[in-house]
């Protein structure tokens, strides 16, 4: 399923157009609040002459012999509309264009339809994101929603983050961004401390209860989340911002959207946020970035999307005893100063779509995911033969300090193909994910080893392992309307998965 999206604030569009003997001088202004529009293409076809519309929406073409020509006028957003000119006219035209309806490209079948998809679901706009968003993680943006649960550790809506939809955990909830799976391939969770200030970037969230519409990437039986950064109503803009909160929370950062000629737009976003967290050693520091290249025609859309960034966090992932809040109800039993979380998650994504006809579509995506890091923890009273320090099993215990290690590469490529029948809709495709990691774990400081002779090296590993999963899924999905008021939608799927 494709979802169109619709320029509502675009009424009409009207040119301006003076005709002088050597020169055709122009400017193109927005009906609805009388703003100019830049970079529009502005072709004068005889000629062969292009130019682009400046950022008061004026354009000109200069040295014009006298006759009659054709201009024709391009932009994102806009019906393409050719007029006819003569120079020997010097009268003002004004010339009205209808909305443009422009195809999303990121709308698939991991999405619901209204009054079409048997699942219960809602969709949260990007103007109602931007209303909540602050600094929160989405699990903290949701929580308002119904059968929604949601939680940080550090009590502050960042740092790690959990969601729960009808008491079952984000393990059996399905996350896609763009119609990619972002569950954890190994251990299917979801790391939103790794997705830093996104929503800032969304364009829209779609929340599914019970068993989702997703047709490859995780099961879902609880639920499923899909967002979708695709925007392609963003002006030309910069804008710098910057929050204070509780628990000394700050964010700043910078973000720009501009719309190039030939149909190209790009955004950008960089941000900063740091927070103390609500409860005792819970600080949160993180870096984010997000960056979209885009170009749409008639017959083609094409995204590349690059986001991500670093987070260093606290730990506050243990619960504290009843009594321990009562005195403190900042309590973390976690004391250690330097228990830290710091990893790195980039995102890369290419998407294609190409109209076949009005009936039929196919789609590319490409992606691949990174993530690279660690966390250490102060360990009181280790064995230390499970950490390889004595040969012998002897019961002999010290403090340990250690850091668990992890490189992980997910790589993946999504086709699918879309076709409007007669009373419905008709979907197939395949998914191809590939899946590494390295995890190992190494030894930092030993306390009072020289007190007792254990002889190591900082970084020593003690346990070191490789995982390897592949997923290949063939999918067809049809929603067909039985009668005016049924709809019956019927799915299969093949999915083979080889892990070690």
């Amino acid at each position: 399923m494709t979802k169109k999206i619709l320029f509502y604030t675009l009424v009409m569009v009207i040119f301006n157009i003076n005709i002088f003997a050597d020169t055709i001088f122009g400017s193109i202004l927005d009906e609805s609040n009388d703003k100019p529009i830049s970079a529009a293409n502005v072709q004068l076809l005889e000629k062969k002459l292009i130019t682009y519309t400046n950022a008061a929406g004026e354009f000109y073409f200069q040295e014009i012999e006298p006759g009659n020509y054709t201009i024709s006028i391009k932009r994102i957003g806009y019906e393409t509309k050719d007029i006819q000119i003569s120079t020997s006219e010097k009268a003002l035209i004004k010339l009205k264009l209808e909305p443009r309806i422009i195809e999303g490209i990121f709308i698939t079948e991991t999405r619901a339809k209204d009054r079409e998809t048997p699942v219960t679901f809602m969709t949260v706009s990007k103007e109602e994101i931007q209303e909540n968003y602050s600094v929160q993680d989405i699990p903290l943006l949701m929580s308002d929603t119904p059968n929604v649960h949601s939680y940080s550790d550090a009590g502050s809506g960042l740092g790690y983050s959990h969601l729960k939809i009808r008491g079952f955990d984000q393990k059996r909830i399905g996350v896609m961004i763009n119609g990619i799976p972002l569950n954890d391939p190994e251990d299917h969770q979801v790391y939103w401390i790794d997705m830093p200030d996104f929503a800032e970037s969304l364009s829209d969230i779609q929340f599914q209860r019970g068993v989702g519409s997703s047709l490859y990437g995780v099961s879902t039986f609880g639920g499923s989340l899909n967002m979708q950064t695709s925007d392609l109503s963003s002006p030309n803009k910069v804008e710098v911002f910057s929050n204070y909160g509780s628990f000394n929370t700050i964010k700043f950062g910078v973000k720009t959207s501009y719309n190039f000629p030939e149909n190209y737009q790009t955004r950008l976003r960089l941000s900063r946020i740091v927070s103390d967290g609500y409860r005792d050693n819970s600080e949160t520091k993180l870096w984010a970035y997000f960056f979209n290249l885009s170009r749409n025609s008639k017959k083609s859309a094409t995204e590349l999307n690059i986001y991500g960034g670093n987070e260093l966090t606290q730990a506050a992932w243990y619960a504290s005893y009843e009594g321990d809040l009562e005195e403190n109800h900042q309590h973390n039993p976690i004391t250690y100063q330097n228990e830290i979380d710091d990893f790195d998650q980039p995102h890369f994504e290419f998407h294609h779509k190409y109209f076949l006809n009005e009936k039929m579509n196919f789609k590319n995506s490409l992606f691949y995911i990174h993530g690279n890091g660690y966390y250490e923890q102060y360990k009181f009273n280790r064995n230390l033969w499970e950490y390889g320090l004595v040969e012998e099993d002897n019961d002999e215990e010290l403090d340990i300090i250690r850091q668990k290690l992890v490189k992980k590469n997910h790589y993946g490529w999504i086709t699918q193909m879309n076709f409007k029948h007669l009373n419905g809709d008709l979907t197939f495709g395949s998914y191809l994910s590939l899946f590494d990691s390295d995890h190992w774990g190494e030894i930092e400081s030993v306390k009072n080893a020289d007190i007792y002779g254990i002889q190591y090296e900082k970084g020593q590993r003690y346990y070191n392992y490789k995982g390897e999963k592949k997923y290949i899924t063939f999918y067809l999905d049809d929603s067909f309307r039985l009668i005016p008021n049924l709809n019956v939608m019927a799915n299969l799927y093949f999915q083979n998965i080889d892990y070690k």
